[in-house]
């Protein structure tokens, strides 16, 4: 999807960070219309705290596997706090689904419209924070630390629900 995105022309200028945070923003709305949003929960928490990054399944690693070999992987640490941060692109696409889950279409159409009708290159961390503000009623600076705080809220509490 990043690739198909990289290929449309639109006018953004920081494409290198816009892209994959419109794409996971997109696949996230997807998810969440067709098996509800803690889909998404369930993924980043399993991507965080529950997979070694070297394994790819119990006791089977692809890449230097050998039949009866024996291999641990790295160990995932449990018991490290969910950290998210709008600097980067997994702290903003939970801001992007809190206004998401908050105001639904309403949020995908305007980010629609405001990339479709501009006349000029943009800023994409600015088009977001615009497009928040516009929707939410709530000046962007006060709207991300909140849903921030509330994301990492939900994301505790389905981690303790399902033992990450």
């Amino acid at each position: 999807m990043v690739n198909y995105f990289k290929e449309r022309k639109y006018r953004v200028k920081d494409r290198d960070w816009f892209d994959p945070v419109i794409c996971h923003f997109l696949n996230d709305v997807v998810t969440v219309n067709r098996y509800g949003f803690k889909e998404v929960y369930d993924l980043y928490l399993t991507q965080q705290f529950a997979n070694s990054k070297n394994v790819l399944g119990e006791d089977l690693d692809l890449l230097n596997w050998h039949e009866g070999e024996k291999r641990e992987g790295e160990r995932v640490r449990r018991d490290r706090k969910i950290w998210l941060n709008y600097k980067n692109t997994q702290g903003v696409r939970f801001v992007l689904l809190d206004a998401y889950l908050r105001y639904g279409d309403k949020f995908v159409d305007r980010m629609r419209e405001e990339l479709a009708s501009s006349k000029k290159k943009i800023v994409g961390k600015d088009l977001i924070e615009d497009i928040i503000a516009k929707v939410s009623g709530v000046p962007a600076e006060k709207y991300i630390p909140a849903a921030i705080k509330a994301q990492r809220a939900g994301l505790e509490q389905f981690r303790q629900q399902m033992n990450f």
